[in-house]
């Protein structure tokens, strides 16, 4: 079961994060929907995550990220992202984002959902201590990359 959620929740993220980024890209667009529904869905991975973290405690937490699949995860999401992240980059362009920054990092939380749902299904961690930390952490760098660039390049 953990191991659909681990594939099933970046999904979700990167679906909801690119239609609030295109939603973005028109000048007179306001968040609406899926602004309530990315807050809604953080809200309930938060959840999850101090559920998973009650049940295993710190220590669970320390043993489930003590392996070298965190150093994989953490490099192979954003690389995998990078392009996904130029295609995003790419479409927003084509609008007129009033806040060029955060369109740039909804694309970036978009492209980072999407390439940790395919990395998802090499990953050999099901353990939601691992998975939740790690992924967001992974996501997070890549929606900082989406950030740092879209405040550049989305400008109009």
């Amino acid at each position: 079961m953990a191991a659909a959620f681990k594939s099933l929740l970046p999904l979700v993220l990167a679906l909801l994060a690119g239609a609030l980024a295109l939603l973005l890209s028109r000048p007179e667009a306001e968040g609406g929907r899926p602004a309530t529904g990315l807050c809604v869905f953080g809200a309930v991975l938060l959840a999850a995550f101090g559920i998973a973290l009650a049940g295993g405690g710190l220590s669970g937490l320390s043993s489930a990220l003590a392996t070298p699949s965190l150093m994989v995860c953490l490099t192979s999401i954003p690389t995998l992202a990078l392009p996904l992240l130029g295609a995003a980059l790419w479409a927003l362009s084509a609008g007129a984002p009033q806040r060029p920054a955060l369109a740039g990092a909804l694309g970036g939380l978009a492209a980072g959902g999407l390439a940790a749902a395919i990395y998802s299904l090499y990953c050999d961690q099901d353990a939601a201590l691992f998975f939740l930390p790690a992924y967001a952490a992974a996501i997070l760098i890549v929606a900082v990359i989406g950030l740092l660039i879209g405040s550049r390049t989305l400008t109009w």
